[in-house]
């Protein structure tokens, strides 16, 4: 008898482990930033000249080739299985920036019908589908790993499930909304990716937590929530005190049963001052977590001064 009850524990253990599944899940705002940049003109360097063009034309996203270089390398690198990408810039208004601010930037070297900055950066390895009305704002999946259900191709450019807000951002979706399914088990994800409004001003803090309430209430499904991006708030420190949707991101979240997988991890995702760079689940757990160039041990996306935000890298076990 004692022989039968150990056999079937065994057998039960064993269906467990066929059924986990481990994912690594990564949140990278691939932006820039005015203090990010060097005021001496020297060569490889990211300067206060270059910014300018950055900002006038590139909207502050990833479009400096070293910058797009080296996160190209981070990611082949990492494998990440899932990434929420933000601020990724979108390639197809390269037509649009005068020849003269083009020079060291991803527009030197695109032409129509080349492969976006989003493709480039991820090898051609992984499906892409973004936001609707909004090209820098996309969920990447691994082939390897599964399929975005709603996403014939390689890439699809309104791919993601997702509501305007016309006050916050006029024709734009900041919640997108994936569900990816798993080839190795066929579980769909609910994944989930956050650009919400930026600024402390009282239309923007009600912006946030109207898209706090997409993220959270209306787009989950019923079980295995991937909730990432870049929230513009912090729940936990300083900015909870006089903005009110760091305490809704937090009552959302607690509300709908989500944990912050990267709670204790990163207390300096942006310019080293905040944590607003999240990655939340309902149903999975975290095995590890970490916020690269913050996190010890851990490597930088590149060295020179060019990112605001660091990479956030959680894997999350189903």
């Amino acid at each position: 008898m004692k022989t039968i009850i150990t056999k079937l524990v065994f057998l039960l253990i064993l269906t467990q482990n066929v059924y986990a599944e481990d994912i690594k899940v990564m949140s990278f705002n691939t932006g820039t930033h005015t203090v990010k940049a060097n005021i001496f003109n020297k060569a490889g360097k990211f300067t206060k000249k270059l910014f300018k063009s950055i900002d006038k034309y590139y909207g502050n996203g990833l479009a400096w080739l070293p910058a797009v270089e080296a996160t190209k390398n981070f990611i082949a690198t990492h494998k990440p299985d899932i990434i929420g990408f933000q601020e990724m810039f979108d390639s197809n208004t390269c037509s649009d920036i005068p020849e003269k601010n083009k020079k060291s930037f991803i527009c030197e070297k695109l032409v129509a019908g080349d492969p976006m900055v989003i493709q480039l950066v991820t090898g051609g390895e992984y499906q892409i589908a973004c936001h609707l009305g909004d090209n820098e704002k996309c969920i990447a999946v691994k082939k390897s790993f599964g399929y975005i259900d709603s996403c014939v191709g390689d890439i699809c450019l309104n791919g993601l499930e997702g509501q305007t807000i016309p006050e916050c951002s006029r024709t734009r979706s900041r919640v997108g909304k994936a569900k990816v399914i798993s080839h190795a088990t066929g579980e769909i994800y609910n994944v989930i990716n956050v650009h919400s409004t930026a600024g402390f001003k009282k239309e923007e803090k009600k912006c946030r937590q109207k898209q706090f309430v997409q993220a959270f209430t209306l787009f989950p499904g019923e079980s295995n929530n991937i909730i990432v991006g870049d929230m513009n708030t912090d729940p936990n420190n300083k900015l909870f005190f006089f903005d009110k949707s760091a305490k809704k991101l937090r009552n959302y979240a607690k509300a709908n049963n989500f944990n912050r997988i990267n709670g204790d991890v990163n207390k300096h995702s942006y310019m080293g001052m905040a944590t607003i760079d999240h990655i939340y689940s309902d149903d999975l757990e975290r095995v590890s977590c970490k916020a690269h160039g913050v996190s010890k041990g851990t490597d930088e996306v590149l060295k020179l001064s060019y990112f605001d935000h660091i990479p956030l890298i959680c894997t999350l076990r189903k």
